[in-house]
């Protein structure tokens, strides 16, 4: 159903209980929304700007900026770096950017339209329901009056207080007047980290990051690109030949090479950029088979630790894994907390070991450890994928051949534009790519793997058991009682990847959006950790109540972080300072105290269990979070 907000949502058919008795399918029909555009590509610019350079004619560049007398002027670069929206003049925009660019302008509607759109819909649902019943649609015919008496009902109760005519705020001349001007000094983009914020970049220091990075113009440059003598459809057509040979219909298929592009990483000092590309057909399928492949590898690993007491598996699903595998170990003293960083992971990883390692990995999952052929194919369906032995009826199955050529084919025609010249990346994987996480995962699980494996080989199972707490989500990773962690980096991983310890203090480290700690006690201590917190500007992360969407998705933002917050602090100060942080941002945006109340009571009744060490009654936790702000 195409809706707005939830008080143009004029009914429910949840709420109706007229079913037929004898259907098989129980299940109650529940809403779903088709959403207005957000204002992002109002917005946002940065593909213009790209479409734009032409690097044959420089006078297509960008011109010398005058970022020397700006207010925004981030130092270390000379150049307009920024996050503040008081670079925004007209306070009409500057109110909107505010509100993120997942926000939606409220539409004009009338209420005929509303009653179409709403009935359109459930009679689709009831054909379809019908059929999957097999019985005739008339079956159905008193459910669908019932929805629409129900919806008339409720649309003579709110006519007279809903408004339904809107005027968007880009038929306003000085906001469009205001948008033009930044648009065309800046390059607007997301930042890295905040994805729901504007950044504003001086697009002379944009383009010369872009050119430094392909190493033009004579500039020292990173050596993952290179030019190629390939025209783009030269490289589209290849790229088509080869997705028919991996039996890919390309009949209606519309192939573009991706821009490189990047995007500000504003809580690095000083600032850095994030380099960004796009993705391919073959990507998303390897996805889902490195998935399986992955899988399989964790279940492997857990049977070799539930018998050996060795950990090989580090790779972390999210902070959420992590923090139920800590307080499923029951450490006698925590003693040691370190974190490391990969340095440029995706655009540092040799192609050829890249392809090595995989190739053996994806080898193994077909193969058994005697050697002999386990699966033949492993099927990749929409919604299921899976490995079969011999026979498969599916259109849609690879031979372990047939994938390893998949990726080897990924790795080598790896393309990107700029300025209308093609660049070939020759080292690493770009970010974008739907399977670069997996790639690097299962690259680096191989080095880690084959580490552990040697230590035990060689009798050293004790000291391969010091790494039984290690934890690693992509390229981040994790060491706990381990100190000396730091000394057998180089002869874990691959020379060409750099790591660097980021722990914070002797005790503490942050990792992922959580930050650890120990007392003297060695008694371990956890709360949350957001990165965006050392921004230098205002932070949009949560839904405004005024945009055109229903407000209990928006109402259960509450609930979902209340959740996180719980999970991550050990302490009821943590969890309370969080909490009451976002119930005073959320009543910022449009949200009623009254109905946030109830949404905590609903939380601390469902999720009872990660609050129920806190020894705090619901009453005091209503109290500390939401009864100041009344």
């Amino acid at each position: 159903m195409t809706l707005g907000q939830d008080d143009r949502k004029p009914s429910n058919p949840k709420q109706q209980h007229t079913k037929v008795p004898y259907f098989k399918r129980k299940e109650t029909p529940c809403i779903s929304y088709s959403y207005t555009p957000t204002v992002a590509s109002k917005i946002y610019n940065y593909k213009r700007f790209l479409q734009c350079i032409d690097l044959s004619n420089p006078s297509l560049h960008p011109l010398p900026c005058e970022c020397s007398s700006s207010d925004f002027n981030y130092s270390p670069c000379g150049h307009v770096i920024t996050g503040d929206l008081s670079i925004v003049k007209n306070d009409k925009l500057r109110e909107l950017l505010k509100k993120g660019p997942k926000y939606r302008e409220s539409m004009s509607f009338t209420w005929n339209q509303n009653v179409k759109i709403i009935m359109d819909s459930c009679e689709e649902y009831a054909r379809r329901w019908a059929k999957k019943e097999d019985v005739q649609l008339d079956t159905l015919s008193e459910w669908i009056k019932s929805i629409r008496g129900l919806l008339l009902s409720r649309i003579n109760r709110l006519k007279s207080t809903v408004n339904t005519r809107f005027v968007s705020i880009f038929k306003d001349p000085d906001v469009i007047t205001e948008l033009t001007h930044l648009q065309e000094h800046y390059v607007i983009t997301p930042a890295d980290k905040a994805s729901n914020n504007y950044t504003f970049t001086c697009k002379k220091y944009y383009f010369d990051s872009l050119v430094k990075e392909l190493g033009l113009n004579a500039t020292p440059g990173n050596p993952t690109y290179t030019p190629t003598n390939l025209s783009a459809s030269e490289i589209i057509d290849n790229h088509k030949s080869a997705l028919a040979s991996f039996g890919f219909d390309t009949t209606n298929l519309d192939l573009d090479l991706p821009y490189l592009y990047c995007i500000p990483k504003m809580h690095k000092n000083p600032y850095k950029q994030r380099f960004i590309a796009g993705s391919s057909n073959v990507s998303i399928l390897l996805t889902k088979v490195l998935s399986e492949i992955k899988s399989g590898l964790q279940k492997y690993c857990s049977t070799v630790y539930s018998r050996s007491g060795i950990n090989q598996m580090w790779i972390l699903k999210n902070s959420k894994e992590l923090l139920e595998h800590l307080k499923s170990t029951h450490f006698s003293r925590v003693h040691s907390i370190k974190a490391f960083d990969f340095s440029t992971l995706y655009t540092t990883i040799p192609h050829s070991k890249l392809k090595e390692r995989l190739a053996k990995i994806i080898s193994n999952a077909f193969t058994s450890k005697n050697g002999n052929r386990k699966y033949k194919f492993i099927v990749v369906n929409y919604d299921k994928t899976y490995f079969v032995k011999e026979k498969s009826d599916s259109e849609n199955k690879y031979t372990e051949t047939d994938i390893i050529q998949m990726l080897n084919f990924l790795i080598d025609n790896i393309f990107v534009v700029f300025g209308g010249k093609v660049f070939q990346q020759i080292v690493g994987i770009p970010m974008g790519t739907n399977c670069a996480p997996l790639l690097a995962d299962i690259f680096l699980y191989s080095y880690e793997a084959e580490f552990i494996q040697s230590l035990v080989s060689e009798g050293k199972k004790y000291l391969a058991s010091d790494f039984n707490f290690t934890y690693r989500y992509i390229d981040d990773v994790l060491s706990i009682n381990n100190p000396k962690f730091a000394d057998y980096l180089s002869s874990i991983y691959p020379s060409e990847l750099e790591v660097k310890e980021t722990t914070e203090t002797n005790n503490s480290a942050s990792y992922l959006d959580i930050m650890l700690s120990y007392d003297t006690d060695g008694h371990m201590n956890t709360s949350l950790y957001d990165k965006r917190d050392d921004f230098n500007f205002s932070i949009t992360n949560f839904p405004f109540l005024s945009s055109n969407i229903p407000s209990s998705p928006a109402y259960g933002v509450f609930i979902s972080q209340l959740i996180r917050y719980a999970r991550a602090s050990t302490k009821y100060t943590d969890f309370v300072l969080r909490a009451r942080r976002l119930s005073d941002k959320l009543l910022s945006q449009g949200y009623v105290c009254d109905r946030l109340t109830s949404s905590l009571r609903k939380f601390y009744g469902r999720y009872g269990e990660l609050v129920i060490h806190y020894d705090v009654p619901l009453s005091r936790m209503v109290d500390d979070i939401l009864s100041w702000t009344i």
